[in-house]
């Protein structure tokens, strides 16, 4: 009862413009991120605001309609995301706590998952919870949130934490980030986004007779409430506006209705800052969706007396701002398993980046077992007393492939949660103590004793110690390796010219060379050391001698003593070789 009288009192003065609320904790956004974030932080003690301009709880799964988890199990299929997640995941389904992996319910209807959220919520006598804001804009002074505002009210608090989708409130405050791929020199790169729609009575058990009758043909598979696949099937249907949609495979969730759920349509080319492009995103998928759905309904099995059941409230954002903050997590960092000293969570999803272009389907860059977030990666720059936890984190904008997933997102927002109240109780900045091991360890221990997995696992990694270690971290960090769900990258392999000529590409772009690449050079089936150190000497405007142009390469620093060896002593160049070399060419120009 008491909650209630509070949101009716904030309510009722916000409209007088007369109050002023004071809180120790400002949680911003109520996705799934930002609720566990504010769990979190009350169940530590603090007076906790959660604020939204939204109308409901639980953004992307409630209004964006993503009712599918993206689950992360390390190797002996321990869940990674235990906490606060876990908690979510069980009240979805509690049999999840003890089910096999094609009976757990990792697909939800989302008006139960709106009332689990507010379940959640009012549980906690610490949280106040406001919906229907107005434009939430922080105020700032040294490097300091001071408070936010919203409906002409001013809510200030000691720390605040940032959970919208693209970190808006951050943005606002004046931190510095980068948007798509600019950190990899093409801010074009922005992974698609998504409409998911609804289709009604769908007859889940004639579904999966129809996948298990003929699997080489529906290349799907399904557990009790997922299915995903039809890739081949989905991939002929023709869009009706064919220069910004794409449609891969089906990833269907079912609801307790017998309707479903649908995440397949990509739309490319709009700008995910920009209101009114997202506006018109938002008309074209209003009319595609509905010629999709028909599609699968004459063409996939269970569907044939289903129903269009229309599109959901918010397009599913994939992504936008890459807020930098202390440390950026890195795709070399994930498929190196680190075990960060400052974790806060660990993730082992795939590192999945979605379709950038209508000329591209997307790709996996890897699957690592697992990896560790360190806390440095949600501090901010330029803001002490602000915490990221949503996808917009400081995450390289291919790593982020795998940790922008929600379950991962919400044990980051449980940790924002713990080290709020520790930064109010010790009047420390965050980056007083992301630098302190003795602090960082006692936010560890509050965290693990509130159920969080952050045991330090020991992974091996294939590549450890391996002479061109850092030439792989830096076609993975590059996007030029594509190692797909079997992490094969193919090291001793000979290097084919096609794949030569795209890392060129890609690394000239990245480096901001300004000679173009020659593809004379690298012309035939695969690439000899004498053709790469041609094409390097042509990149890089190198004057030509008699001399043998691999020792002007070792003698000016620009290739290590290892690469020159294996120069001299190969005729064809693999992979490892290439990788290294454009490694090398890299710290050469940050010192030329």
């Amino acid at each position: 009862m008491r909650k209630f009288y509070m949101i009716t009192i904030f309510l009722f003065c916000m409209t007088f413009n007369i109050f002023a609320a004071d809180f120790d904790v400002a949680v911003i956004g109520t996705d799934p991120e930002g609720i566990a974030a504010a769990v979190s932080s009350a169940r530590n003690g603090m007076h906790t605001l959660l604020i939204d301009t939204r109308d409901k709880v639980g953004g992307l799964f409630t209004l964006g309609g993503l009712n599918s988890l993206d689950m992360n199990y390390s190797l002996d299929g321990t869940l990674l995301t235990q906490g606060i997640f876990e908690e979510f995941f069980l009240a979805i389904h509690p049999e999840n706590a003890f089910a096999g992996f094609w009976d757990k319910r990792d697909s939800f209807d989302i008006a139960t998952v709106e009332k689990i959220f507010l379940s959640m919520i009012a549980a906690e006598d610490n949280i106040t919870l406001i919906l229907n804001a107005d434009d939430i804009l922080p105020a700032v002074t040294e490097n300091k949130i001071t408070h936010i505002t919203a409906n002409n009210t001013i809510f200030t608090a000691n720390v605040f934490i940032d959970a919208t989708q693209d970190a808006d409130i951050a943005a606002a405050a004046g931190v510095p980030y980068t948007i798509g791929g600019m950190d990899i020199n093409n801010p074009t790169q922005i992974q698609a986004i998504t409409q998911v729609f609804k289709i009604d009575n769908v007859d889940w058990a004639a579904l999966r007779d129809g996948i298990y009758s003929d699997t080489a043909y529906y290349q799907a598979e399904m557990n009790a409430y997922s299915a995903w696949g039809f890739l081949d099937i989905m991939r002929a249907y023709t869009p009706a506006y064919p220069d910004n949609v794409k449609v891969r495979g089906l990833n269907v969730g079912l609801q307790n209705d017998n309707s479903v759920l649908i995440n397949a349509m990509q739309l490319i080319g709009f700008d995910p800052l920009n209101q009114s492009e997202l506006s018109a995103a938002k008309n074209i998928a209003a009319d595609e969706c509905e010629h999709i759905a028909a599609y699968i309904i004459a063409n996939i099995p269970g569907f044939a007396n289903a129903t269009y059941g229309g599109i959901t409230e918010e397009l599913y954002v994939r992504e936008s701002r890459h807020i930098i903050g202390e440390y950026t997590l890195s795709a070399s960092d994930m498929m190196s398993h680190m075990n960060f000293s400052d974790k806060i969570a660990w993730g082992s999803y795939p590192i999945d980046i979605q379709t950038t272009s209508i000329d591209n389907w997307g790709y996996i860059i890897g699957d690592p077992d697992a990896y560790s977030i360190p806390f440095r990666s949600i501090i901010p720059k330029v803001i002490d007393n602000l915490l990221i936890a949503s996808r917009s984190a400081s995450y390289h904008s291919i790593g982020f492939g795998s940790v922008r997933v929600v379950p991962i997102g919400m044990a980051i927002g449980e940790a924002a949660g713990v080290a709020a109240a520790y930064a109010v109780n010790t009047n420390a900045t965050f980056r007083d103590f992301a630098y302190n091991s003795s602090m960082i360890s006692q936010i560890q221990q509050q965290l693990i004793a509130q159920g969080a997995f952050l045991a330090d696992l020991d992974l091996p990694y294939a590549y450890e110690g391996h002479p061109f270690s850092n030439g792989i971290s830096y076609a993975y960090n590059a996007g030029i390796i594509i190692g797909s769900y079997n992490n094969d990258i193919h090291l001793n392999d000979l290097a084919a010219a096609p794949d030569v000529i795209e890392a060129f590409h890609k690394f000239i772009r990245i480096e901001e060379i300004s000679m173009p690449l020659n593809e004379a050079y690298l012309q035939n089936e695969y690439v000899t050391t004498i053709q790469l150190v041609f094409a390097i000497f042509e990149m890089l405007s190198i004057a030509d001698t008699n001399i043998d142009k691999r020792i002007v390469l070792h003698d000016a620093g620009i290739i290590s003593e290892q690469l020159f060896h294996n120069m001299n002593n190969q005729v064809m160049i693999t992979y490892a070789d290439l990788y290294q070399a454009l490694y090398e060419i890299s710290q050469y120009l940050k010192t030329a």
